[in-house]
């Protein structure tokens, strides 16, 4: 049989500290105790050699595992370092992964502290609790395991924990009861160190046999028989008489005569709230006349404004709606005055330009011959200018050319001439021959290439999951020509065809002005190419589109 103990242990643990000038985030936990494979709970060290640090080293994600577990304990699996361990290092790593919440009662925090009252169950300290259940420890008794809230008073810097009996009994314990045990028959579990926080383990080992305490809480005494008087049909309002009822109806119970101190809590607590109802209303009253009610009141209301302002709401809403109705109506009406009014304005500003240009004609008769005579004489400058060098390319050429003053000299240089005609035509055969060969070979690793492209570019699109394109289909982008009236006069023909498409675009949403509309048209109008500038996306394809197919000329 092999009693070879495994590679991975476990262990209870906190955080302790990060290494801050380390580039990993890396760190240590504190062990307090070891879970053996028998789930038997020992403290660290205690039975069989865990480590001398006493601590477990965290090879990667510490923060993550600070911010999750922050000061509670919890349960790490770790296994040994496979680095050779020098004095001071921990044998034993872990990782985030490895770390989990301990899950039941394997070890409870210990505080120092006398019972406290079942009326008034709660206690103040400056430690806060790291284990989900507590004990407490007075002299040479523990008591316990509870449950517990845990509030923090920020001025103090203390907690004040109210504590109430585990709501799953511990092995013959009963509901609602702790257990009470001595301190030094388990003082093997109990981890005491100074700077630590005090722990107790093998909570169920030692709670087995330990003498039961009733520890309900009034809050689980309303809970429970509470319940049970809220399911009697024959309760429907609450005075002295229903109290008396319930008195009746517990009387012959077995659990009363069983835990009657209980029923006594429970009819106490009954008569305070029957006494309660009856100042109650009297002391809102009082309340709300102060200005601490009234501002509790008010604030309230503005909490709850969504409850109690609906029915406003909605009515406010409906209104609102109809007067924006109304307004977008209006709107659209002075808009449509506004560019009929705009239209007219430019008519306007048409004629008067052309009353003016008629009348700066007739002005510039007297001065008509002045401005000729200077217009010619600028001309003949300039032609001067082209004269003078005319006359000094020739000049150039003639001291370039003055060497073939023969005709010897001029046969003697065609010749040489032709021969270097001929040795550069030889020079062009073999570049293109050449030429030829490099684009045979390309024409051909370019088709291969094709061929293979292809034939991958299915597979390619799979893995990437690219779906196949369909076949885009053919636009048509004729349009039809226009009739126009012989009699149609120019400035008309101009101000029709500019107001039509700036209305049809205005019609599809594309929202512009008139002489935006003007330039477009006359750009598509004037050249084959038209360049339209903007991001992606802008529309500037469609409208292009829109203007052309709305105006009269022919594609």
């Amino acid at each position: 049989m092999n009693t070879e103990r495994p590679l991975e242990r476990k262990v209870i643990c906190s955080v302790e500290r990060a290494y801050s000038n380390s580039e990993s985030d890396v760190g240590k936990l504190r062990a307090y105790y070891e879970i053996l494979p028998s789930n038997e709970i020992v403290q660290i060290n205690s039975i069989e050699l865990f480590c001398e640090t006493e601590r477990v080293f965290v090879t990667g994600q510490f923060t993550e595992l600070k911010e999750k577990f922050g000061d509670r304990l919890f349960e790490v699996t770790c296994i040994p370092s496979s680095f050779e361990a020098r004095e001071g290092d921990c044998k034993y790593v872990t990782r985030f992964t490895s770390c989990t919440d301990i899950k039941g009662l394997v070890c409870c925090q210990i505080y120092d502290h006398p019972l406290p009252s079942v009326a008034s169950p709660e206690f103040i300290t400056n430690k806060k609790p790291v284990t989900k259940n507590i004990v407490l420890r007075n002299a040479s008794k523990l008591y316990g395991p509870f449950e517990y809230l845990c509030d923090t008073d920020n001025n103090l810097d203390s907690y004040q924990i109210q504590i109430k009996a585990i709501s799953t009994p511990l092995n013959n314990t009963l509901p609602f009861h702790i257990g009470e045990i001595k301190a030094d028959e388990w003082s093997s579990y109990i981890f005491e160190k100074p700077g630590l926080p005090t722990l107790l383990g093998n909570i169920k080992k030692c709670f087995e046999h330990s003498e039961s305490i009733d520890y309900i809480t009034d809050d689980q005494i309303i809970s429970v028989y509470g319940s049970k008087i809220a399911q009697n049909s024959e309760i429907r309002s609450f005075n002295k008489g229903t109290i008396a009822q319930i008195r009746k109806s517990f009387a012959a119970s077995v659990e009363q005569r069983k835990y009657p101190d209980r029923f006594r809590r429970l009819f106490e607590a009954l008569d305070n709230a029957n006494n309660w109802e009856g100042t109650r209303k009297e002391l809102i009253d009082n309340f709300l006349l102060t200005q601490s009610g009234r501002n509790i009141l008010e604030a309230y209301i503005e909490t709850n404004k969504e409850v109690f302002f609906k029915d406003e709401k909605q009515a406010f809403l409906k209104k609102l709606e109809s007067t924006h109705v109304q307004l977008k109506n209006d709107i659209q009406e002075l808009t449509s005055k506004k560019d009929k009014i705009e239209g007219e304005i430019r008519k306007s500003l048409r004629e008067r330009e052309e009353m003016e240009l008629n009348a700066e004609s007739t002005l510039s008769i007297d001065t008509l011959s002045k401005k000729q005579k200077e217009v010619l004489d600028n001309a003949i400058a300039e032609k001067k200018l082209i004269l003078d060098g005319l006359s000094n390319q020739v000049e150039s050429l003639q001291r370039k050319h003055s060497r073939f003053n023969t005709l010897e000299a001029i046969e003697q240089e065609i010749k040489e001439l032709d021969r270097d005609k001929e040795r550069a035509q030889g020079r062009l055969n073999e570049m293109n021959s050449q030429v030829e060969d490099v684009a045979t070979k390309l024409r051909s690793s370019n088709e291969q290439l094709t061929t293979r492209l292809l034939e991958l570019k299915p597979h390619v699109d799979a893995l990437s999951g690219i779906a196949p394109k369909p076949q885009a289909t053919q636009i048509s982008y004729h349009v039809p020509v226009k009739a126009l009236a012989l009699n149609t006069q120019d400035d008309d023909l101009r101000e029709d065809l500019i107001d039509g498409v700036l209305e049809s675009l205005n019609s599809l949403g594309r929202k512009t002005d008139y002489n935006s509309v003007a330039n477009i048209l006359t750009t598509i109008a004037q050249t084959q190419f038209t360049l339209f500038s903007g991001r992606p996306g802008t529309g500037k394809t469609s409208l292009a589109k829109n203007a052309w197919r709305d105006s009269w000329f022919k594609e």
